[in-house]
């Protein structure tokens, strides 16, 4: 399990003193509101205090919520903790709660719990910069949300960079300069002495492939564990991959990249287009992670094979520090590039090489 969540806080103001002291009608309205939200309680625990007040917590499956109401000033505090970054169960029972307890009005404030807290507004998505600091992007429109199976996606309209991918909250890509971002881990093939078998892991997208198939392929195979990602960028994204998951040489594979590299042989080419983070995937670090990565990497690349990868952000010191450390146990001729990306706001670093395996 993700250590993330949904952490919802709400004020109500003005609620009648007659209901926000009657202890089984709090108690009511919180299980009518958790069941209509699709919440399944465990257990709930309410006190009474003399003269007045209630406190009400309720263990959930999902987590928790609290309510702690003041009659004395028409007071309603609460707070719902949701183990998902699907913010709308909680939206739900929240506004539900809200027109029964009669409030005049409520403010409510949404946070993202776990390694990338931070406020949620409607009007803005924060993703990590790794490391140190974060970056806030307005949204003019959410044009797609969806919690997959693995992730929570969401694709919002912003006016300078246009249609924008986050995953988990993670910037991915933005319309305007994803071009920049495809160029420069496709820009290597240019090096290799023959491009006929192309595989790329991650690049759901469509973007990456769609570059690739400018050379003269033979066969593309995109290796993407969520079908969700795929299907949101063909619908929404169309800038980015246009019809490149219609080609005839472009195969989609459904699958982990590691379980993908196990099978595959003789690749002219692999393009590693997936994080370099993977905590939320594997339990494995970020070094055995990616040195298991090369290992099967080196068997599924033909001698002389060529390996084009993105990296991190420029100023990632660890993580450029470890690839300068490990790629060259797989790779001869390693490069390094740097891609000035202007909504990942810095420059991006890229590597490449070439497969030691000798004929």
């Amino acid at each position: 399990m993700k250590a993330e969540g949904t952490h919802v806080l709400a004020e109500y103001f003005s609620c009648p003193y007659s209901l926000i002291d009657d202890t089984k009608a709090v108690e009511r309205i919180l299980k009518e509101e958790l069941s209509s939200g699709g919440f399944s309680m465990v257990d709930i625990v309410t006190k009474s205090f003399d003269p007045i007040g209630i406190t009400c917590i309720a263990i959930l499956e999902q987590s928790h919520i609290s309510v702690h109401t003041y009659p004395e000033t028409g007071h309603v505090s609460l707070d719902i903790f949701h183990c998902s970054l699907d913010v709308s169960p909680c939206l739900k029972v929240v506004k539900g709660i809200e027109k029964q307890l009669q409030a005049s009005y409520s403010k409510i404030y949404e946070m993202h719990r776990g390694p990338r807290i931070g406020h949620l507004n409607a009007n803005l998505i924060t993703s990590e910069a790794r490391p140190g600091f974060s970056v806030q992007y307005l949204i003019r429109d959410v044009v797609f949300e969806q919690e997959s199976k693995h992730q929570m996606i969401s694709i919002i309209e912003n006016d300078a960079f246009g249609r924008m991918l986050f995953l988990d909250g993670e910037l991915q890509l933005a319309e305007s300069d994803v071009h920049l971002y495809n160029r420069a881990l496709v820009d290597p093939l240019r090096l290799a002495d023959q491009v006929k078998r192309v595989a790329i892991l991650g690049g759901g997208d469509g973007g990456v492939l769609r570059e690739v198939l400018k050379w003269n392929v033979e066969e593309v195979f995109v290796v993407d564990y969520d079908p969700a990602v795929i299907d949101a960028s063909k619908t929404y994204l169309s800038k980015v991959c246009a019809n490149a998951f219609e080609d005839p040489r472009a195969t989609t594979i459904i699958d982990d990249a590691i379980n993908y590299l196990n099978q595959a042989r003789d690749l002219d080419v692999i393009i590693y287009d997936l994080t370099l983070h993977p905590s939320t995937t594997t339990t494995l670090s970020a070094q055995e992670y990616l040195t298991d990565v090369l290992e099967k990497a080196y068997k599924a690349l033909r001698p002389g094979g060529l390996w084009s990868m993105q990296c991190s952000a420029d100023h990632d010191v660890d993580t450029r520090n470890l690839l300068q450390e490990v790629l060259p146990h797989s790779l001869t001729n390693v490069c390094f590039e740097r891609s000035f990306i202007p909504s990942l706001c810095g420059p991006w670093l890229f590597a490449s090489g070439f497969n030691k395996k000798q004929s």
